[in-house]
């Protein structure tokens, strides 16, 4: 609140803040703040500059309040995630080389790698990792290159769980490109 009153456009913002306090909590305490109006003269600020107020009452709703922004500027299309092409995918890579998914939160590629791991006749090993799970995994790696005829795939969610483990996949990962 001090920092961004001694900006032009906020000059007295520290001042209202102060005495417009209830106002202001009714700001914090909304499940969805950047939709809410701003007290006063501060409703007539442009949209980013109500993202610098908000980040000021509710920061941890910032990350919502920018997609929203964005949505009103440019496009919806520039905050949701592309969905990828597992056909593609799967034509540039090769039997010794992992397919790497870095998701968004909500993004669920599973329907799609089934469907496509269908498709080409591959048997699927799905596992969502945790604690424990890295000795399964491995089980699940060596069923996959020991199936017959083309391979299987094996599918690991949830990396972030069992970051311990990764080490032992790199492993794994060198010695199939060994071979």
């Amino acid at each position: 609140v001090c920092r961004l009153s001694m900006m032009e456009s906020f000059k007295g913002y520290q001042a209202d803040f102060t005495r417009n306090h209830e106002n202001f909590k009714k700001i914090y305490d909304s499940p969805t703040p950047w939709e809410m109006p701003l007290p006063g003269k501060w409703n007539k600020l442009n949209s980013f500059q109500k993202l610098c107020v908000l980040r000021t009452i509710r920061p941890d709703k910032i990350i919502p309040a920018v997609q929203q922004f964005v949505i009103e500027k440019v496009g919806e299309k520039y905050i949701k995630p592309p969905s990828p092409d597992l056909k593609l995918t799967f034509d540039d890579s090769s039997k010794t080389s992992p397919i790497i998914f870095v998701l968004s939160p909500g993004a669920d590629p599973y329907s799609q790698v089934f469907n496509l791991s269908e498709e080409k006749k591959r048997q699927l090993y799905h596992l969502s990792l945790g604690k424990g799970q890295g000795s399964k995994a491995a089980e699940m790696i060596e069923q996959a290159k020991n199936t017959k005829g083309t391979g299987g795939w094996v599918m690991l969610e949830n990396c972030h769980l069992l970051i311990s483990w990764m080490r032992n996949l790199e492993k794994i990962c060198d010695e199939i490109l060994a071979e």
